[in-house]
């Protein structure tokens, strides 16, 4: 069935890696959106991921469960963070990762603080500065990691249940 297709998942998620740490690079340098803390951080979990993916569809002799719990795994690690980031922008949840940055805070009268706060782009985590569809980007990346988890899941358990139907 090729729903249920293994290696085709596994080619998928790196697709889908890929193209997510591709874009947010995109969305930085061609766009000019500055990335907050966080965004920064999902980039580097979206990206290792992709690296590991890459690794795991060229390795023929490990097993397909031990990649799919691998994915499962990295895919666990991006939806917290991705889920977080999203709470943020909501307001579901205070930041305990500081997204501000201390440059310029040494003005020492008030035109000077008035003139490095002007110059300053926001890079708060709490504002998304892009949206597509009504999601910001940390949405789409909660959304796109818990899809991939839930498809993950039914591949692992169709897995699982053809072992046991092969005895």
């Amino acid at each position: 069935m090729i729903l249920f297709n293994n290696i085709l998942f596994l080619r998928l998620c790196f697709l889908v890696f890929f193209f997510v740490s591709v874009g947010s690079f995109y969305f930085e340098y061609f766009m000019g959106l500055e990335p907050c803390k966080l965004c920064l951080y999902q980039r580097y979990l979206w990206l290792t991921s992709a690296i590991a993916l890459l690794f795991l569809n060229l390795h023929k002799q490990m097993h397909i469960r031990k990649k799919l719990y691998l994915v499962l795994f990295l895919l666990i690690l991006i939806s917290i963070l991705s889920v977080y980031h999203s709470g943020i922008e909501i307001g579901y949840f205070s930041n305990i990762i500081t997204c501000s940055s201390s440059l310029g805070l040494d003005a020492t009268n008030v035109q000077e603080l008035d003139q490095i706060l002007r110059s300053t782009e926001n890079n708060d985590c709490a504002f998304p500065k892009f949206y597509f569809l009504g999601f910001s980007l940390a949405n789409l990346g909660a959304i796109v990691s818990l899809f991939l988890i839930f498809y993950c899941l039914i591949n692992i358990k169709y897995e699982i249940n053809n072992k046991y139907e092969k005895k």
